[in-house]
């Protein structure tokens, strides 16, 4: 499937959302093949926010002339967002993702937030 890399960033924060827990007990109930196509969901789109983040320090350094933090409204600050904005559009090719249905995230019983649920979009069938 292709992805923007800000599509990506945004699934694995979803993914995030409905994995939690509080009090070291899940926030929502899943069946366990369910709980397990989540982790492997997770730990692609965690090693692609990863990456992402590994190539938004690299441009910092570079539009920095290698300082670690930029200063908002300075020239270097407005080309990083330049470079980052182009870059974490373009579209990559995922792979391994694992589809979810309505029922795979057992809305009768889980509350799980509309924005949450918008951010999965690409993973529902």
């Amino acid at each position: 499937m292709r992805l923007s890399r800000n599509q990506i960033a945004i699934i694995n924060a979803s993914l995030h959302a409905i994995a939690g827990e509080k009090e070291g007990k899940a926030l929502f109930k899943f069946s366990p093949k369910i709980t397990w196509n989540l982790v492997k969901n997770l730990r692609i789109t965690t090693a692609l926010v990863e990456d992402l983040e590994s190539v938004r320090n690299k441009l910092i350094k570079e539009v920095s002339e290698g300082k670690e933090r930029l200063e908002p409204g300075t020239p270097e600050h407005t080309a990083f967002l330049n470079k980052w904005t182009a870059f974490i559009a373009e579209e990559e090719e995922v792979s391994g993702l694992l589809a979810l249905t309505e029922e795979d995230l057992n809305l009768e019983v889980n509350e799980i937030p509309i924005g949450v649920l918008t951010g999965l979009t690409h993973l529902l069938k």
